[in-house]
Order: C-alpha cells, then structure tokens, then sequence
C-alpha cells in the first residue's frame, strides 16, 4: 500500500515527511526548469534541421507559458487544490517534453515546449506555500530549506543533462525530465489533502 501524507498534519514525524516530501517535489521541478533553461533552445537548434534562424523559439514558447502560469496560477489552486494542480503539472511536463522530443516538426517541439513551462509555473509557488505553512518549524526555515532544495536541483540540472547528452545524445538526456515529471506526480498522489 502507498504511504499517503497529510501537508497540514500536526507536528510530528508525519508532517517533518510532508515538507520533505515537498521538498524532493521542488527538487525534481527545478531540474526540469534547469534542463529546459540550458538545453532546450540548443536542443531546437542542433536535434530538428533547418531551424537555426529561429533556435530560441522552443525557449521563447517554454518561458513565455511559465509566465503566464505565475500570474494565472493561484486561481487554478483555489479552483483545484494544490494536490491536483501539481499532478495536472506533472502530466503537462511529461506530455509536453515527450511532445517535444518525439516529433521532428518544429512546430509540435514549440507547443511541447510551451506544455512544460505552463507544468512547471506553479510547483514552485505550491512548494514555498506549502513550506510557509509548516508546522514543525519556523516558515522562514522551512522556506529557507525547501529553496534551498530547490535551487540545488536548479544548478545541477543542466550539468547533469549535458553529462548525459554526452553519453547518449540530448534527445536522449531530455528525456530525464519525463522521469522527474513521473516521480512528481507518484509523490504529489501521496499528498493526502489541501
């Protein structure tokens, strides 16, 4: 049976697992933004052909749904709970990349793109929110640590990737980020409620 964990449980072992558990949810988001900061317009530009006029489009596409969903995000949570929205996320990141990297149109590869920085836009938000209403520390602290996971992942990202892709190919080293897409959704399904 899957362990399921309650985010707004009293103090405690189970909530000390909850903020962890939110915590390895941003760790895993980061390392998709930062795989898709560093590597998706190089992926655009050396993978698909003929595209080299335009090979920031695919990170053009990625940044700008990111932006929107910051600024449209808190109203999906309040319509949804942060539980579903970060599962709808995960599916939006797994969908989009595997959108982006099956396909040799560059047209599909931009709204694959687009799909993920749209997934991506409010895990971090859900994350800091989260952390901001713990109850076994001090919100500054739990801010400070569930960040602090985050940008780790936000800085070996990319140089895991490029560890990767030069093994086996960036196609290939993309498709990391489907993994992560998975493990966030198995672990936002352990969130017991909003």
């Amino acid at each position: 049976a899957v362990a399921v964990v309650d985010v707004n449980a009293a103090p405690g072992p189970e909530s000390d697992r909850a903020l962890m558990l939110i915590g390895v949810i941003c760790l895993c988001s980061t390392l998709c933004e930062g795989a898709m900061a560093d590597w998706s317009a190089l992926y655009y530009q050396s993978v698909l052909e003929n595209v080299k006029v335009k090979s920031t489009t695919g990170f053009t596409a990625y940044a700008f749904t990111m932006s929107i969903g910051r600024f449209t995000g808190d109203k999906l949570i309040y319509w949804m709970g942060y539980r579903k929205v970060l599962m709808m996320d995960a599916l939006l990141i797994a969908g989009g990349m595997g959108l982006g990297l099956a396909s040799s149109l560059p047209v599909l590869v931009i709204i694959g793109f687009a799909l993920v920085g749209y997934g991506v836009s409010t895990v971090i938000p859900i994350a800091y929110m989260v952390a901001g209403r713990s109850k076994t520390m001090r919100p500054s602290v739990a801010l400070a640590a569930v960040s602090t996971v985050g940008f780790t992942g936000f800085l070996i990202g990319p140089p895991v990737i490029g560890f990767i892709a030069h093994e086996i190919g960036l196609r290939s080293a993309l498709a990391l980020v489907i993994v992560l897409a998975i493990a966030v959704f198995a672990l936002s399904s352990r969130i017991k409620r909003d």
